[in-house]
């Protein structure tokens, strides 16, 4: 009983998502604003969370990937960043363009539950390469990373302005050896070796 009533709940919500965020002129995921009553046209790292959801048809699911390797939207050198790199507010500062893993962890997941597993590979290759080339240089893992790898993670924006030279006992800007970056390159790196990580 418990299984049926939640299988009904998923396909309840499944609906409401497709029906309510999709939009198939543009092939992609938006936010519904309320007050408004319509679709908020930013496109985001958070509009490809249904692909982890696994409530996207296959059209849907195909459109998306279009989006994620498109180099003038998330098929950045360090992919994926958090807004698309064609909004105007793409930037430096946290949630305005940098890389967040755990975002890409559960969308290499989701990929690879819709059969994309070279795309999903591609991301997981280029995302251990960047944190690695980062670790070589500093000697630690960050909260988020710049997706043009122009900025050390410690000069990108955190809720203000930059403090320079970086002195942690004055702000944090991207924290170092932040929990869910370290658990996720963990998994991410235990699935390019053996293949199989924790969702397996």
């Amino acid at each position: 009983e418990d299984g049926q009533r939640y299988e009904k709940k998923f396909a309840q919500i499944s609906e409401a998502i497709n029906r309510k965020l999709w939009d198939a002129a543009e092939g992609f995921y938006y936010d519904y604003s309320v007050s408004d009553q319509c679709l908020s046209k930013v496109e985001t790292v958070a509009s490809f969370l249904p692909l982890y959801a696994g409530v996207c048809n296959e059209n849907q699911a195909k459109s998306l990937v279009r989006w994620l390797e498109d180099p003038n939207t998330f098929g950045k050198e360090f992919p994926i960043p958090c807004i698309s790199a064609k909004h105007e507010t793409y930037g430096t500062d946290m949630w305005r363009g940098p890389v967040w893993l755990n975002y890409n962890y559960l969308i290499i997941s989701g990929l690879e539950d819709y059969g994309y597993r070279e795309a999903a590979d591609r991301i997981r290759r280029k995302t251990l390469e960047n944190v690695n080339k980062c670790y070589e240089r500093t000697g630690a893992l960050f909260e988020f990373y710049d997706p043009d790898n122009r900025c050390e993670p410690w000069s990108l924006n955190r809720k203000g302005p930059v403090v320079e030279p970086y002195d942690i006992r004055i702000r944090y800007q991207s924290i170092r050896d932040y929990g869910w970056s370290c658990t996720v390159v963990v998994d991410m790196l235990q699935t390019m070796l053996h293949g199989s990580g924790c969702r397996k």
